[in-house]
């Protein structure tokens, strides 16, 4: 579903970094919220990391423009409907705010800095034990030699989720207080091999640890 606006779209100024706006959702669902954006190379971009309308009311929203050739245009914002499941609703867009900096706090680049990778677990060397913790559903997990990614072994985490009227979760698990998140991490990344399309997230869970 898309929201096209009349012409060629609203400018987006050589110091432009973000567009926000307010949304209202009338109900919670899966779809992504993007927007639409014709940079000065005249190329197609999509961005937006808005990936669950996960509220009810309105919200406001901002989208980076990280990596735009600018100035561009704002064409259209837009759903996606990412699970095949007849779904009908509205939602409302105002107050659309073009963010911009003075041009002599803009950066040389708006892409996105590049990160150290460090690879905190590799299941071959490391031989982690696993556990599995069934929550409303059975499950197993255990580090096999099939589907592995780039090592020589992964681990595999087998669940079967029944009728139920509550959220159904399997777990794998750490041993002892898990691996160790340092300060600087940005992201926590992982292969993931599925043997078919579900309608399950898969999740992270993160213990922070407050200054005594």
């Amino acid at each position: 579903m898309y929201a096209v606006f009349n012409g060629e779209g609203y400018t987006l100024p050589e110091n432009a970094i973000r567009v926000g706006f307010w949304v209202y959702n009338d109900h919670e669902n899966s779809n992504w919220l993007r927007i639409e954006v014709q940079d000065s190379q005249n190329k197609t971009q999509r961005l937006g990391d808005i990936t669950k309308m996960d509220w009810i009311g309105w919200r406001y929203v901002e989208i980076p423009l990280n990596g735009i050739s600018l100035p561009a245009k704002l064409t259209r914002i837009y759903l996606v409907q990412v699970n095949p499941v007849e779904e009908a609703g509205e939602i409302f867009i105002d107050d659309l705010s073009i963010i911009t900096v003075e041009r002599n706090k803009m950066p040389a680049s708006t892409e996105i800095p590049g990160v150290e990778t460090v690879v905190a677990t590799g299941f071959e060397t490391d031989a982690v034990d696993f556990t599995s913790f069934p929550s409303w559903v059975p499950a197993s997990a255990a580090i096999v030699s099939d589907y592995k990614n780039t090592g020589t072994s992964s681990v595999r985490l087998d669940y079967v989720f029944k009728a139920a009227p509550e959220t159904q979760a399997a777990y794998i698990v750490l041993p002892g207080n898990g691996i160790s998140v340092p300060d600087g991490a940005e992201t926590i990344g992982l292969w993931a091999y599925s043997q078919k399309t579900t309608k399950s997230w898969l999740r992270a869970e993160v213990l922070m640890q407050t200054a005594r």
